[in-house]
């Protein structure tokens, strides 16, 4: 039926969104730490 199907694919989305989690962490991560460093940057520069 159609339960049994979403558990299925709440289950693999599941498994998949912890999988490719670490990976879009570290890349959320970077790019936030390279923003930062610029931001600092510019306002050091700035100053």
């Amino acid at each position: 039926g159609l339960i049994p199907r979403a558990k299925l694919l709440l289950t693999i989305g599941g498994t998949f969104f912890v999988g490719f989690g670490p990976l879009i962490l570290v890349t959320v991560a970077s790019f936030s730490a390279l923003y930062l460093v610029r931001l600092l940057f510019f306002l050091a520069l700035i100053a």
